[in-house]
């Protein structure tokens, strides 16, 4: 089975303080590593507040990544290393694929989902949309998260 959730899940500070989404990428990762650890990754949009590792910076990443038709490709290993060095991810776009010549075919503003085995979305800080062809990803998010909404194929959003 193919298909997409919204992770809606929020956390409040404070009781008069605004609700902000409490699921981060690492999060996300730990869930879906089971499948993911398998894939090609490519990072197709980025926006987020973070202290990189080395002498990169977020800005440097982020002009890297835009500049890649194609993404920017990552191993297993230097994504869960970037979610953990990520504070707050704004806008995001994550492919994978468990063919490696498949990050080829992927462009921005394609159906990223028609190629892709795995798509995280971050969007606008709000929410987390998932899309996934295997039924064990879409199973441990729904055990993982609280606040998950299944939506019909097709969708908005990068698929």
């Amino acid at each position: 089975m193919t298909g997409v959730v919204e992770i809606r899940d929020t956390t409040q500070e404070s009781p008069s303080g605004p609700r902000m989404l409490a699921v981060t990428l690492a999060d996300l990762l730990e869930c879906i590593a089971p499948v993911g650890r398998g894939l090609t990754w490519t990072i197709l949009d980025l926006e987020a507040v973070g202290e990189l590792s080395g002498k990169r910076n977020m800005l440097d990443l982020e002009e890297q990544i835009q500049a890649s038709p194609h993404g920017l490709v990552v191993s297993w290993s230097e994504l869960l290393t970037l979610a953990q060095e990520l504070h707050q991810v704004i806008n995001c776009v994550l492919a994978g694929m468990k063919a490696p010549s498949a990050t080829a075919q992927i462009r921005r503003g394609t159906d990223t989902c028609a190629i892709s085995d795995l798509v995280l979305e971050a969007i606008d800080s709000s929410l987390w949309s998932v899309f996934a062809r295997d039924d064990r990803v879409l199973e441990r998010l729904q055990r993982r998260f609280h606040d998950i909404n299944f939506l019909p194929l097709p969708i908005r959003h990068a698929c």
